[in-house]
């Protein structure tokens, strides 16, 4: 298995376009030596939503999406400052 950083411009075009108007944090391939197709694992912001997201699209359609809200997160940035580097100011 390889894992490579993807950018944005080149990821398929139906991802592109799922991703228009999100907020990307990160994007990478898997290719796998023992199948003949390509996962691609995209992090991202969805302010419409307010849920950070991964989602895992292979085979031209997402197979797996997990979120986190925004507020939980923020939530847990709180609470727990040293663990994300710094504190939060209110």
């Amino acid at each position: 298995m390889k894992i490579f950083k993807v950018p944005t411009d080149e990821l398929p075009i139906e991802l592109q376009e799922m991703l228009s108007e999100k907020l990307i944090i990160s994007a990478q391939l898997f290719e796998y030596d023992t199948t003949d197709h390509d996962e691609y694992v995209v992090s991202f912001i969805d302010l419409k939503k307010d849920e950070m997201v991964e989602l895992v699209f292979e085979n031209g359609k997402v197979t797996r999406k997990k979120s986190i809200s925004l507020v939980l997160i923020k939530k847990a940035m709180e609470l727990h400052p040293v663990v994300f580097g710094k504190e939060i100011k209110q």
